[in-house]
């Protein structure tokens, strides 16, 4: 803003296009002159105004006030937008603006982030539990960030439990006795509204102590909505707890809904036969869900002495150059197997150990076994 007290900015303005500018206390008014210095026409070399008349001496009368808008931070040339603005306010000129602008951004910049430093590091030693709920909930934590937190609470021996239908929030990270308690909603595909409807449930009505209690509970609800998101619990593993069939479960999901919203006694519920499961399905569909295995320890389904195990998780390109994504818990690899053709999504496939280097994601094994899609 330039007024009467601050109009500097407008004055050097019209210097550089050769007019003088004063100001008139009792009219509260900003005077621009043109003079025998003033702008001048390229052809003719005669003064003239703006209108491009000749004139060697003309005074045009202008508003008291000016306001200049802008966009950006100030952030390029080291400038605190608002602290500028505070300063304007204040009655400072440009120049005084631009001087404090040369060290008041990293000044305050500074404080704060030392400030800030100081207060996570003292929340974190004296509040473990709010702060990694707080850390772990935040919308804008990072890959890295995330990594570097879940290493914290595996050097501080606190347990990882994953997204469980009966202990887990729908969107916040719960800390209790050196557990850590994964939200529902970091399983993908997932409607995060109906997730908190499933704990608002659950704190209502109690634990579900079954599959079909489950249903029962939510009064049969459905929806194509509902649809996805329960699939999508039932293959991250959320529901392991009451039943560990995750195969059945999906096929019998509309079955089971319909007999809840026929409000049929849990007594009067035909049996349904457990069926086998591929286990390299069932943990790629994991991965794919939740981001990670976390149901079992690879090693628990094949283990061999020397060797990784790893879940084949795609074979799009392995007819075209022979690569195929694997996948071992949270890591995942492309690897090129030498010609295979008959790899299977969902296969197990053991590669030497010194063909894993750390830090590669591209995977040349010299040594590698595929079982193919292990049943158990």
């Amino acid at each position: 803003l330039i007024n009467g007290s601050n109009y500097y900015l407008l004055r050097d303005v019209a210097d550089t296009l050769g007019f003088s500018v004063g100001y008139d206390n009792a009219s509260q008014t900003v005077l621009i002159e043109s003079g025998e210095d003033g702008s001048k026409d390229p052809e003719t070399g005669d003064n003239t105004n703006n209108n491009g008349n000749n004139s060697n001496n003309e005074t045009t009368i202008v508003p008291a006030s000016y306001t200049f808008k802008g966009t950006g931070w100030g952030h390029s040339v080291g400038m605190s937008q608002w602290g500028a603005y505070a300063m304007a306010q204040q009655g400072f000129d440009y120049e005084d603006i631009l001087k404090f602008a040369g060290y008041g951004f990293n000044k305050s910049h500074a404080y704060c982030y030392a400030y800030l430093t100081y207060m996570l590091l003292y929340y974190k030693a004296n509040y473990p539990q709010e702060f990694y709920e707080a850390a772990f909930s935040s919308n804008t934590l990072g890959s890295s960030k995330s990594l570097q937190l879940r290493q914290e609470l595996k050097d501080n021996r606190i347990k990882r439990i994953r997204p469980d239908i009966n202990t887990s929030k729908a969107d916040d990270y719960l800390l209790r006795n050196n557990q850590c308690f994964i939200p529902l909603s970091v399983i993908k595909q997932s409607d995060k509204k109906l997730l908190s409807v499933i704990v608002d449930v659950r704190e209502e009505k109690g634990a579900f102590t079954s599959y079909y209690d489950f249903f029962l509970k939510r009064d049969g609800k459905r929806n194509e909505s509902s649809l996805k998101t329960l699939t999508s619990l039932i293959e991250a593993g959320a529901f392991d707890s009451l039943s560990p069939y995750r195969e059945e479960r999906k096929k019998n999901l509309s079955l089971y809904r319909s007999y809840a919203s026929m409000s049929f006694p849990r007594n009067q519920i035909p049996a349904r036969a457990e069926s086998k499961e591929d286990y390299g399905i069932r943990l790629s569909l994991e991965k794919e869900m939740l981001g990670i295995i976390r149901s079992i320890p690879l090693t628990a389904v094949i283990y061999k002495k020397g060797y990784k195990t790893f879940i084949v998780s795609d074979t799009s390109y392995l007819e075209t150059n022979g690569m195929v994504t694997i996948i071992r818990e949270v890591e995942e690899y492309k690897a090129f197997l030498n010609g295979r053709k008959n790899v299977e999504k969902g296969g197990i496939l053991l590669i030497k150990e010194d063909d894993v280097i750390k830090g590669k994601s591209y995977l040349y094994p010299h040594n590698c076994i595929y079982l193919g899609k292990e049943e158990k």
